[in-house]
């Protein structure tokens, strides 16, 4: 077999087992982020019932980040969670979803964030509860919570 053919043969073999291993990465990786969407999906959908079942500011401060709970008061929250009661009435039902939104490094920490979007129903129609969730001392915790009017 002259050079040429053995040249190609080995590279064609690098090639595929390069692939083959970048094509594993990415699988991992790819599940990684699918079982912590999972998992904030499943905690945005125990705060959400939480939070609007007694639409209590309390229930909301003890579920956010720190930087999230200093940045109002809990009177603030509650007067806000009084706004969307009066206007949706009582909580019914939901099932949200999560994506990623940022996944990155701050120093040595790993930051994920996800936006969690729930169209819930409500006594007097519907809303969108949204949430920017990330995991803080390996616990899910809110850094973001607001209902838009439904838009679809």
């Amino acid at each position: 077999m002259d050079s040429f053919k053995i040249t190609s043969i080995v590279l064609g073999v690098l090639l595929l087992l390069c692939c083959g291993g970048g094509i594993f990465m990415m699988s991992q990786v790819t599940d990684a982020m699918d079982k912590r969407a999972t998992e904030a999906k499943e905690f945005g959908d125990a705060a959400t019932v939480q939070i609007l079942k007694g639409w209590d500011a309390e229930v909301l401060s003890d579920l956010a980040t720190k930087r999230y709970r200093d940045s109002f008061t809990v009177e603030q929250f509650q007067k806000s969670l009084d706004g969307n009661k009066k206007a949706l009435g009582a909580f019914s039902t939901g099932s949200g979803q999560a994506k990623v939104i940022k996944a990155d490094k701050d120093g040595d920490k790993k930051v994920l964030k996800m936006e969690y979007t729930n169209r819930a129903s409500f006594e007097n129609g519907r809303g969108k509860v949204v949430m920017h969730l990330l995991v803080e001392d390996k616990t899910w915790k809110i850094d973001l919570f607001r209902i838009d009017p439904d838009d679809g």
